[in-house]
């Protein structure tokens, strides 16, 4: 999509299948993407975090067949509030580093996933 002013998209509970791929790179100024109870899957690119999350503000991956670990890249989402990846195949250690440096995080939805490892003293009490 090249629509560099698009600032909402939601393409939520339908049946878009396939990788996530590149689909989303031209949408420079997206502050809301819902994409939500599909048939995504594969690897979310490193690419994509990197480029989206200088604007995003909600972020809904939830109920597809994403895998892999989460980029590092989210990590720089300072203005992401809402972050849902639940129901999907994520594995790997949980990268809580990533969601530490989300500071205006207001939901964190990561449930249903293969995620492993501890969970570190500031989360676990």
């Amino acid at each position: 999509l090249d629509c560099p002013s698009l600032r909402y998209l939601n393409l939520s509970s339908n049946r878009f299948s396939g990788e996530f791929g590149d689909a989303f790179a031209g949408l420079k100024s997206l502050e809301f993407l819902y994409l939500g109870t599909n048939r995504l899957q594969g690897v979310i690119p490193e690419n994509f975090a990197d480029e989206a999350c200088t604007t995003l503000v909600e972020l809904d991956l939830s109920s597809n067949n994403f895998s892999g670990m989460i980029p590092s890249g989210f990590g720089s989402c300072s203005l992401l509030e809402i972050f849902d990846i639940s129901s999907n195949n994520f594995t790997g250690d949980l990268p809580m580093e990533i969601f530490f440096k989300m500071g205006n995080l207001k939901k964190l939805a990561l449930a249903v996933n293969n995620f492993e490892g501890t969970l570190p003293d500031s989360v676990s009490g």
